[in-house]
């Protein structure tokens, strides 16, 4: 246990060696997290119309109940941010040094995610404006650094589809699933070794 702790802090001195540096080879940040906290104050006050369930217009309030009420099978979205923050963290080499610039298109991408939440919102469906942010996210991403730099961090921000709460209906997928599962080793068992077995159920 002490040698993982020492690894820990090793780890963690590195990276806050290192952050500055990322931070000052960062271009335009201030714009971008400008926009970022904008972005965000939007979802906060105006992100949740689904007030019969949770008693907060703010998104990350409802994620904060998804994730987290007793039962939930969403609580891995807590660890989603850090694992893309991860991702992005270990590859900070090859995108610092991608060049960067304005993209004026990504502002369609962002047009886009306030359509989305703004559907979601009307619908009473949070997860759609959970989509709906991220995508956001993601395009201001592109228009402050540029379509090469969004094109890199594809695939960490591709993880957040996993912050998105399917508490209640997993269902859908997974009884189907357990029907296909059952027919297969029911007919392994009964035709291939010959052994009669009677199915009760779907598992």
């Amino acid at each position: 246990m002490a040698e993982a702790a020492n690894q820990n802090g090793t780890v963690l001195d590195g990276i806050r060696e290192e952050l500055p540096g990322v931070w000052r080879a960062l271009p335009d940040k201030g714009l971008f997290f400008g926009l970022l906290g904008a972005w965000m104050l939007l979802f906060h006050f105006v992100g949740n119309s689904t007030f019969g369930y949770i008693d907060t217009p703010s998104l990350f309030g409802w994620l904060n109940m998804a994730y987290n009420a007793p039962g939930s099978e969403d609580g891995h979205g807590n660890l989603i941010p850090l694992v893309v923050l991860g991702l992005m963290w270990w590859k900070r080499e090859r995108w610092l040094n991608l060049p960067k610039a304005v993209w004026w298109p990504g502002l369609l991408g962002l047009a886009a995610a306030v359509v989305l939440h703004v559907l979601g919102y009307v619908v009473q469906q949070p997860k759609v404006s959970v989509v709906a942010f991220f995508g956001g996210v993601y395009a201001l991403t592109a228009t402050v650094w540029g379509w090469r730099f969004a094109r890199e961090i594809i695939f960490p921000f591709v993880l957040f589809v996993f912050s998105v709460p399917l508490t209640g209906h997993t269902d859908a997928l997974t009884v189907p699933l357990r029907h296909v599962s059952t027919d297969i080793t029911v007919g392994l068992v009964r035709h291939g070794l010959g052994i009669p077995v009677l199915r009760e159920g779907s598992s």
